[in-house]
């Protein structure tokens, strides 16, 4: 496997590539999560280029917490790394957050990270060397709960353990191609900007992957070792919805 011999000669090399990092979030629903997530990029991600963190956001009506966003727009951290907070005003979707995101990122490379994501420490050197070794323009990593209270929560993660390094691989063996899911995912910049995200589908990621790839010139690699964890559904009625939305969103792209 190149991968891993690729990482560990080049990692200096890597891990300085120009990269903006984006992280949409929709304020009513995600703002106590946001600040977890937003340290947990600037501090624990291993990266040795001096990053710009993205908040793009949108919510329905104001709130306090945007004075302490905006109070925070612009600060630099001891490790170089910086917080651009950006209001995505008329928004009433993530794909028009990353959109007008997108507007702001000037590197060569940039990632995305849901919310509620925290990605391994060395996930992104991990999506760096795979994104090198197999020359694509995007790498897809995987995702796994990082907290389980419950039952649901658990099977949820193993679902996750099956899609991720059985059927995922298994496809991308058979058909040499992967799906980019929306989060954990390092993009080329200019790949990913030339195709933008629709507002009027439900499934964003899935529809944009779909029209790239039937586009013939972007080329995605599934890497399961680029691992992120996310929080699980917290009902089962909210996964019922999550899982619903999602049924629709692939009818959508089918048709």
């Amino acid at each position: 496997d190149p991968m891993p011999r690729t990482l560990r000669a080049h990692e200096a090399a890597l891990s300085n590539q120009p990269l903006t990092v984006l992280l949409p979030c929709y304020l009513p629903n995600e703002h106590e999560i946001m600040d977890d997530t937003i340290q947990h990029i600037i501090h624990r991600l291993e990266y040795a280029y001096p990053f710009t963190l993205i908040v793009c956001y949108n919510t329905p009506t104001p709130m306090a917490k945007e004075e302490e966003l905006a109070w925070r727009d612009g600060t630099v951290y001891p490790n170089g790394r910086r917080l651009r907070v950006l209001r995505v005003d008329g928004s009433a979707s993530k794909a028009e957050n990353l959109n007008a995101a997108l507007e702001h990122v000037h590197t060569g490379h940039v990632v995305i990270y849901d919310a509620d994501h925290h990605p391994d420490p060395r996930s992104l050197l991990i999506a760096s060397a795979a994104m090198r070794a197999h020359d694509v323009q995007c790498v897809q990593g995987s995702t796994y709960l990082r907290t389980r209270p419950n039952l649901l929560a658990a099977y949820i993660n193993a679902e996750f353990f099956v899609t991720h390094f059985v059927w995922f691989p298994a496809m991308q063996f058979v058909t040499s191609m992967g799906v980019f899911g929306g989060s954990n995912a390092l993009w080329r910049t200019e790949a990913l900007r030339r195709y933008q995200f629709r507002a009027d589908v439900q499934t964003e990621d899935i529809d944009l992957s779909t029209r790239a790839l039937l586009g013939g010139k972007v080329s995605i690699r599934f890497e399961p070792r680029c691992r992120s964890g996310e929080l699980p559904p917290a009902s089962f009625r909210a996964l019922y919805r999550q899982r619903l939305r999602w049924a629709l969103g692939w009818d959508q792209v089918t048709l």
